[in-house]
């Protein structure tokens, strides 16, 4: 009786093994040789898992992000049609029983409501805000009497006052007035570090949120930071709880809200909110705190890259600075640069993504069809920011290097073709809706920046490649001095 238990025991062990060795066996060669995409050109270790990426990732080698040759068609195919975003990229509280449709007609319905409010004529109006924040910055900088500070933190700190002043007449607490932003950007910065990588590995992420004593130990091996915000993204997670009370008592103090009039954007968001009931208060709300949320941490990213950019450079330096200080001082963004001061902005901004990863979509329903291969529905499909911008197809040969003048050029079609195929605010049909709301705050600091002070950076060791690889990121560990002219 024995024997035959054994037996079967030994059977069970056996099918258990054989079971496992076709599965190790079976899927590597269906991925490489019969699955749909078998036939795509790349790395070979790309088509077996996501470990390729990931280690890439943590190499921080953006440019190596991706494959495809004909940038141009990608571009056309995957953001020109609309295609749907992947979760990754439409985060979205609705509940999950209500389906992905459900997600997708509110964004729309959101998105199409708040319009109004973010188009740059209507913004505009609020140019006065900003330049009562930089009057008030410049006047805490004089009093650094040049000291050197940390780049990220002050561009940080700047930025934080401009969104809320717009956005509901507000100011950050005493971060100004200190010069400390409590680390908050840091704590954003490891949260995209860490999803960026446990992103691809969604197992991993279950099995942590099982064993989260586990989390430590898988940090150190991955190679990520271990301390992190419990909030994750959205408001900064040390002076967000004020910032939410200053947001709620705007709201309650506002009692008959006009969007014509409006004093920031939560009063005009509310005066939509009563115009459109399916707008309702809860999306207003959440609109005044998504563009701090979304904002704080990309608009400093991006002013961190001009101020290293322009400053690296003498030449270019004292041509900003001239300008600056003339008589008809320059706007900093301009959609069209007229000016080498506007022309660094987006150089700078186009060398230095605030994405530096793939901006996910997904294949539709019938599949799609791209550089002569299918791609089945369900596909995640996307452009690296990164490597698009240093296509010399598209910007030129000298595409990797920080040329501003390509942006004054008379070459009238390639001024439009770098303009038609800018990520900088992501894909044509799914571009960010706070992106005018970010133009018009460049436009202003950097102007009063350089109209105001002697500007000294010191640029990272690493120079220009210390831009890790990663869903949101920053040139890390720059130092400025202010000195007042």
């Amino acid at each position: 009786m024995a024997l035959i238990s054994d037996t079967a025991s030994t059977e069970w062990v056996t099918i258990f093994i054989t079971c496992a060795f076709l599965i190790i066996l079976v899927v590597p060669i269906y991925r490489l040789l019969f699955h749909p995409l078998a036939a795509l050109p790349g790395p070979k270790l790309a088509a077996l898992s996501s470990w390729w990426q990931i280690r890439k990732i943590i190499a921080g080698k953006p440019y190596e992000l991706a494959f495809t040759t004909d940038m141009v068609q990608s571009m056309n195919i995957i953001f020109l049609m609309k295609l749907n975003l992947t979760d990754f990229s439409a985060e979205s509280s609705a509940s999950q029983d209500k389906g992905p449709w459900y997600d997708m007609m509110r964004y729309q319905l959101i998105r199409r409501s708040a319009g109004p409010a973010f188009t740059a004529s209507n913004l505009k109006r609020f140019k006065p805000k900003v330049i009562e924040v930089m009057q008030r910055v410049c006047e805490r900088l004089h009093r650094l009497n040049g000291e050197e500070v940390d780049t990220s933190e002050w561009m940080h700190i700047i930025v934080l006052e401009c969104l809320t002043s717009i956005t509901w007449s507000g100011s950050p607490e005493d971060i100004l007035e200190q010069g400390h932003n409590y680390g908050d950007l840091e704590l954003n910065l490891t949260f995209w570090r860490r999803t960026s990588v446990l992103g691809h590995l969604p197992t991993l992420c279950v099995l942590l949120d099982v064993m989260p004593m586990l989390r430590k130990y898988v940090f150190q091996i991955l190679g990520l930071p271990t301390s992190y915000s419990s909030q994750g993204i959205g408001l900064p997670a040390h002076v967000g709880p004020s910032l939410f009370k200053q947001l709620l008592h705007r709201i309650s103090s506002i009692e008959n809200p006009s969007f014509e009039n409006g004093r920031d954007l939560i009063e005009q968001l509310l005066a939509i909110h009563i115009d459109k009931p399916k707008f309702n208060l809860d999306y207003a709300r959440g609109i005044a705190g998504s563009c701090v949320a979304a904002g704080h941490d990309t608009t400093g990213s991006s002013l961190v890259s001009i101020l290293c950019r322009i400053c690296a450079s003498p030449d270019l330096q004292r041509r900003v600075e001239q300008e600056c200080r003339g008589e008809r001082v320059p706007v900093g963004f301009e959609d069209r640069p007229s000016t080498i001061t506007s022309a660094c902005v987006r150089e700078a901004m186009r060398l230095h993504h605030v994405t530096n990863i793939s901006l996910p979509r997904v294949a539709p329903r019938d599949g799609l069809q791209l550089h002569g291969y299918f791609f089945p529905e369900g596909t995640v499909l996307g452009c690296n920011p990164t490597t698009f911008a240093r296509n010399t197809d598209l910007f030129g040969p000298d595409a990797r290097e920080f040329k501003p003048e390509r942006w004054l050029s008379d070459d009238e079609d390639q001024i439009k073709t770098m303009e038609r195929y800018s990520l900088l605010f992501g894909g044509q049909s799914r571009s960010c809706p706070g992106q005018n709301l970010a133009k018009l705050i460049i436009s202003s600091v950097v102007p009063h920046l350089f109209r105001n002070f002697d500007i000294h950076v010191k640029v990272p060791k690493g120079g220009f490649d210390n831009y890790p690889p990663q869903f949101w990121t920053m040139l890390s560990g720059s130092k400025i001095r202010f000195v007042p002219r």
